[in-house]
């Protein structure tokens, strides 16, 4: 890249004055500008700001990645818009034509029967692209701006438009269901081809690239919760205790010799580690710890004296060649088999750990069960980005800080 001296107000400046035509290369071509006489100009201030990268002569030059979200984030829920008006335009233009196809068949009408089934595919064709382009943009509204946003209300903004949107996209699969394109084909084998193998299993990929894009919008809303929970009780103790200064502006709490109220005890899980102060300048402390670390290294002196002399002779049998017989534990033989059928590339339903327990009955119980489970996927197995874990957690009041895993499901992304 050429240019020179960077003005951050010219380049913003140069985007708004072009921003029509930027956005359409960003859309319609990922951010590809090619080379006319009309945009000279525009190329070398593009250029002159650093906010392209040069390409081949035969392609012209591509925005920079940068400039290239940012244009995508702005033009992302106006062109959703679009793109559903689009499809519902194309679902009534191609129900106009299959009924002027089936008119055609039967002879009360007129016309090329080759070129109406052609306007057919061709409107299936971009069908199924703008429905594949709708379900990468909702994609991105669920995994890019929920899981970067921290503020609770713009999350909660979040939430409510990838609600709105998913009604949308439902509304779409609703007038495209396997009856209604039944309904539409008839009994001509051609518009079968089309709708129900062509647009039919593309809908299908669809909804199942759906399901696992929910299940991401689920785990957002579980962490939204899970925050607005703890909020909530952290504006109640804040709340009780401004009331109490409200009433008593010297109030000053003394929580060892006043017994705290039920409502500000909240249960919540919390770790007990204790480690010895090795720098403390207490002299009682330092006597105790070195009374203490005298008496583990005698006692495990003791233990070393206690084995057998190393210079006692040691008998050396040749048992090479021989086979010897080592009993694996049957729990985790037991897991090993079920996560076989998690990895397996031909089993392609979920597997619960529950359905697993009681199928095979395993010698131990199904809590050592789920933590050896959840044991063995974090520590080996949480790197494989094919299969999704997902804990099914119960509440248990009154407590409801306390969460118990009642079952672990284990689910295959669709690639």
């Amino acid at each position: 890249m050429a240019g020179g001296k960077f003005d951050a107000k010219a380049a913003v400046g140069l985007i708004y004055d072009n921003y029509d035509f930027l956005a359409e290369a960003c859309v319609e071509s990922n951010g590809q500008i090619a080379y006319t006489g009309s945009n000279e100009n525009l190329i070398a201030g593009l250029r002159k700001q650093k906010l392209i990268s040069e390409l081949d002569d035969d392609f012209g030059v591509r925005l920079n990645l940068k400039v290239r979200d940012f244009i995508m984030f702005l033009e992302g829920h106006q062109r959703f818009r679009e793109q559903h008006g689009a499809i519902a335009g194309m679902i009534e233009e191609m129900e106009e034509y299959v009924s002027r196809y089936h008119e055609l068949m039967r002879g009360k009408a007129k016309g090329n029967l080759q070129d109406t089934l052609l306007a057919i595919r061709e409107i299936a064709s971009d069908l199924v692209d703008t429905l594949t382009l709708v379900i990468y943009t909702y994609r991105y509204f669920v995994s890019g701006p929920m899981s970067y946003s921290k503020d609770i209300d713009q999350r909660i903004y979040e939430i409510n438009r990838c609600t709105t949107e998913l009604g949308k996209i439902n509304e779409i699969f609703k007038s495209l269901t396997a009856e209604h394109l039944n309904d539409l084909t008839g009994s001509s084998s051609d518009l079968k081809k089309i709708l129900v193998k062509g647009l039919g299993q593309s809908i299908v990929a669809g909804l199942d690239d759906l399901q696992y894009i929910n299940v991401l919008f689920e785990q957002r809303l579980d962490k939204l919760l899970s925050d607005s929970k703890l909020i909530e009780r952290r504006n109640r103790i804040i709340d009780c205790f401004a009331e109490r200064y409200h009433d008593n502006p010297r109030y000053a709490p003394q929580l060892v010799a006043v017994k705290v109220p039920a409502k500000l005890c909240c249960a919540q899980h919390f770790a007990t580690l204790g480690y010895p102060d090795m720098h403390t300048a207490d002299p009682n402390r330092q006597s105790a710890l070195i009374k203490f670390v005298a008496d583990t290294i005698r006692r495990y002196k003791n233990k070393d004296e206690s084995r057998a002399p190393e210079s006692e002779p040691t008998e050396v049998e040749d048992q090479r060649g021989e086979t010897y017989e080592v009993e694996l534990d049957p729990v985790e033989t037991a897991i090993d088999y079920m996560f076989q059928l998690v990895l397996s590339d031909e089993y392609k339903e979920d597997v619960s750990a529950l359905a697993c327990y009681q199928k095979i009955k395993p010698e131990c119980s199904y809590e050592n069960w789920l933590l050896l489970v959840i044991s063995k996927w974090n520590n080996v197995l949480a790197k494989r980005s094919s299969v999704i874990c997902r804990e099914v957690e119960v509440t248990n009041d009154p407590y409801n800080g306390t969460i118990l895993v009642s079952d672990v499901i284990f689910s295959k992304l669709k690639g």
